[in-house]
């Protein structure tokens, strides 16, 4: 009987340890507001959320905001108005004040009260004034291409040293770090890709009948590419261009052929947008990001129009959009 009494004991005993030790260390909620103002708004919300978390609000009549979070630890947000979205770093206690533009709104932003915050706002717009500058970065020379990163990461890195919050600046050197490799797994993707006048990588996807079609089967024609997705608001845009300079070159030497990148659940999606905006030329559906021909091309974002010549060969990977109007049609007539 002693030894029960003994062992029950102890058993408590760990069992309180664990318990009160487990409750010590968890952090309550602590409460933190984020307020500020929205000049020229597109509506009349706000929200501010993360993968844990999502608050929203409406705007004042001086199209002023408050929200007011309870958070227990340090985290990423992402502030949302309109079709806009910035980043922002919240600790638990804080008291942000943020305006913004969205007419100009990454270079309107202006944050009280949080460094973390404007710090994440000026490394977008360093990025953002490096490839705005310099073009297509990655068609550089290895030898600038390298020199214009580590200026990147010198202006970022002497930035992020002024800070004092010490998690913060060890989850931002690991995340530029990753961003220049980044880069540099991309440019090495890019140099590997085919080159003016060599022989196009074949891609087969199936039609909206499911029959299966390959670039290879228009040797003798001009084919000029669109790599699409119907949830990209851009490729929705360049559609009724497309549609219309269908029109402009039909019975040519010419093929369009739009290829979704559309994952298999959104099959139906596809085929009801193709009826819907009367989309013509072949199509075709290579389920997803993965698909081989996201690979072979480099598609690392989208729309993305490429023009092959009548043997297969490339002529442009980075071709001028439908809504470039006479830039496209111009190049089209000189070829045909």
């Amino acid at each position: 009987m002693k030894n029960i009494f003994f062992y029950l004991t102890i058993l408590i005993t760990l069992f309180s340890i664990f318990y009160f030790s487990d409750n010590v260390v968890k952090q309550l909620p602590v409460k933190t507001y984020v307020s500020g103002r929205i000049i020229n708004p597109i509506n009349d919300s706000v929200k501010i959320y993360n993968n844990e978390n999502t608050f929203i609000t409406n705007l004042k009549y001086d199209n002023s905001f408050s929200i007011s979070l309870d958070i227990d630890s340090s985290s990423y947000f992402t502030f949302f108005h309109g079709v806009e979205t910035t980043s922002m770093y919240i600790n638990p206690g804080d008291k942000v004040d943020v305006s913004i533009d969205p007419q100009a709104f990454d270079e309107s932003i202006t944050y009280n009260n949080s460094p973390e915050s404007s710090f994440l706002s000026q490394k977008y717009l360093l990025r953002e004034e490096l490839f705005n500058n310099t073009g297509n970065i990655y068609l550089l020379p290895d030898t600038l291409f390298n020199i214009l990163l580590e200026n990147l990461y010198n202006q970022i890195i002497s930035n992020l040293y002024t800070l004092t919050n010490k998690e913060f600046i060890e989850l931002e050197e690991n995340k530029l770090n990753n961003m220049i490799d980044f880069y540099k797994q991309r440019k090495s993707v890019i140099d590997a890709l085919p080159k003016v006048g060599d022989l196009a990588p074949d891609f087969s996807y199936p039609n909206t009948k499911n029959e299966l079609i390959s670039l290879s089967d228009f040797r003798g024609k001009y084919v000029y590419v669109d790599v699409w997705a119907t949830w990209c608001a851009p490729c929705r845009y360049e559609i009724p261009y497309l549609v219309q300079l269908e029109k402009d070159f039909y019975d040519q030497d010419i093929v369009f052929m739009s290829i979704s990148l559309d994952n298999d659940v959104n099959k139906e999606k596809w085929l009801n947008m193709i009826n819907e905006q009367n989309m013509s030329g072949i199509q075709l559906f290579a389920s997803g990001w993965d698909s081989i021909i996201s690979q072979d091309y480099g598609i690392f974002s989208i729309p993305r129009f490429m023009l092959f010549d009548k043997d297969g060969k490339v002529l442009d990977l980075n071709a001028p959009r439908p809504s470039s109007s006479e830039e496209i049609r111009e190049l089209l007539r000189e070829l045909l």
